[in-house]
């Protein structure tokens, strides 16, 4: 949409509002199936926000492109404090606070984005004719022959499945150690602000180092990251594992972004961005959520934190075997 109709201002903004009408109403929802479609609705629209930002992000200018970490953690800043918050908010007050405070959040989100504008590459096409632009026509599928975008698609989703799963069952794993709410809230939060920093300054190593050794060296920390949760016995143990995350994601987020932006054509950078959030962070969740629930159910959590781990552990080899071979 956002490539074909040359506007992503309309399209998040769009998204944000419904998201907000179909949270707030959530604890009405009183049937499975009403869960569930809930769910799937929340999913379609809220999955490509990230990516729709991101390419706001790098086209608004070239000089904002450079500069993308920087922009970026100031998200991670609000989510942190967020996380940090309602952790305590929802261990007082319940849980159906979040609802109100998504919505509130929500209202903020949109009226910031109604004062922006779009995208220099968007609004570069209007024509001084005034007429309507016709909706161009786009294909995504020509992003997939290129195979270093193929090759970072198939490794992110490797990664991140055991990755996913371990971020999709936290409660459960704090739980299995004495965990609260809040505990939960302080692991998120520790999560979000150990990427600032690291955010903050990916402009110098990706400078300096080729995605794909940037890649292997987050692969170590999201590998590491879950061999500290298959040890974990207090709550404690759980949070410090979280510092792991800005050197895996806060590293990895920045990387994939700005290769991808470099690599893909003009009329499909929303696409890419859009694609490659879906298979790292749609694929993987899917996958992650649907064989993570079944094995914690059937064999325990900590044995299915001891298989993502080996798995996380094959996509770092991969990777780093690959960024050898490219050296070389």
């Amino acid at each position: 949409m956002c490539d074909r109709y040359r506007t992503v201002k309309k399209v998040q903004m769009l998204c944000m509002a419904l998201l907000a009408a179909v949270v707030f109403f959530f604890p009405y929802y009183t049937t499975t199936a009403a869960v569930v479609v809930s769910f799937a609705v929340i999913g379609f629209l809220w999955m490509p926000q990230q990516s729709i930002i991101d390419s706001w992000i790098f086209d608004s200018s070239r000089a904002l492109g450079k500069r993308y970490g920087f922009m970026r953690a100031w998200g991670s800043m609000g989510f942190a404090t967020v996380a940090l918050a309602f952790g305590g908010i929802i261990n007082r007050f319940g849980w159906n606070t979040m609802f109100v405070g998504h919505a509130l959040l929500s209202g903020m989100a949109i009226a910031a984005a109604s004062r922006l504008k779009d995208s220099r590459r968007i609004r570069e096409p209007e024509k001084s004719s005034g007429r309507a632009r016709e909706p161009r026509q786009v294909n995504p599928l020509d992003l997939f022959r290129n195979t270093d975008y193929v090759f970072l698609l198939a490794a992110s989703v490797f990664l991140f499945i055991p990755n996913r799963l371990a971020i999709q069952y936290m409660p459960e794993l704090l739980r299995a150690v004495g965990g609260t709410p809040t505990h939960q809230g302080i692991s998120m939060f520790v999560n979000a602000v150990s990427e600032v920093p690291i955010l903050f300054t990916s402009a110098i190593f990706l400078a300096k180092i080729p995605a794909l050794g940037l890649m292997a060296f987050a692969s170590v920390f999201f590998t590491l990251r879950l061999l500290l949760l298959y040890g974990a016995d207090s709550p404690m143990a759980v949070i410090t594992a979280s510092l792991c995350q800005g050197l895996s994601f806060g590293v990895f987020l920045p990387t994939i972004r700005t290769y991808i932006n470099q690599v893909a054509p003009e009329h499909l950078k929303t696409s890419a961005q859009a694609i490659a959030t879906a298979a790292y962070a749609g694929v993987s969740s899917v996958t992650g959520s649907f064989l993570g629930g079944y094995a914690i159910d059937t064999w325990g959590i900590k044995p299915t934190l001891l298989a993502g781990t080996i798995l996380s552990a094959l996509a770092m080899l991969t990777i780093g075997i690959q960024f050898l071979r490219r050296r070389q």
